[in-house]
C-alpha cells in the first residue's frame, strides 16, 4: 500500500512500498527475554533480561515510596528507598546469567545473588540494566530474534 508524504514547501508524494521495501512495523506484544552480553578486558559476562513494562515500574515505585507522618497525621514529603527500588528492579529484570565468582564458582541467578551482585559490582549492573532499558524502549534491533523464556 502506498503511503503518502508531505515535505515542506511541496506537493504530496506518494511513496511506494517497492521502494522502501516492506514498511511493516514489528512490535512486542508478550513478554521476551534477550541476551545482553558486557565486556570487560578479557572478561565476557552473559545474561538474559526482560525489560520491564511502564506498569511493573510504577508499581515497583510505589512500593518502595512512603509518606511519612508528622504530628497531628499531616503527611509529609514522600521518601522513595532507591536502594531497595534497584534491587527489586534488578531481581525483575535479570532472568539469567553465566557469570562466575572470583573463585571460578559457578553463580547461581538467584535473587539474593543478583542482590549481591548489584551491590559489590554497580557498574556491572548498571550497565546490564542500561542495556535493558535501551532493548525496553525499542532502541535496539533485535539480533537474536526474540529469545523467548
Amino acid at each position: 500500500m502506498p503511503l503518502t508524504k508531505i515535505f515542506p514547501g511541496s506537493f504530496p508524494v506518494i511513496i511506494s512500498g517497492a521502494y522502501y521495501g516492506d514498511l511493516k512495523m514489528k512490535l512486542r506484544t508478550e513478554k521476551t527475554s534477550y541476551p545482553v552480553k558486557i565486556v570487560r578486558g578479557a572478561e565476557v559476562g552473559n545474561f538474559t533480561v526482560c525489560p520491564m513494562t511502564p506498569r511493573e515500574e510504577s508499581t515497583l515505585l510505589k512500593k518502595h515510596t512512603s509518606v511519612p507522618r508528622g504530628r497531628h497525621g499531616v503527611a509529609g514529603e514522600k521518601e522513595v528507598n532507591f536502594i531497595e527500588l534497584q534491587i527489586d528492579r534488578v531481581d525483575h529484570v535479570i532472568t539469567g546469567w553465566d557469570i562466575k565468582d572470583e573463585k571460578n564458582k559457578k553463580l547461581e541467578c538467584t535473587t539474593a545473588n543478583k542482590e549481591m551482585i548489584y551491590l559489590y559490582n554497580p557498574s556491572l549492573i548498571a550497565e546490564v540494566m542500561e542495556q535493558a532499558a535501551e532493548i525496553g524502549q525499542g532502541e535496539i534491533e533485535d539480533e537474536a530474534e526474540d529469545v523467548k523464556n
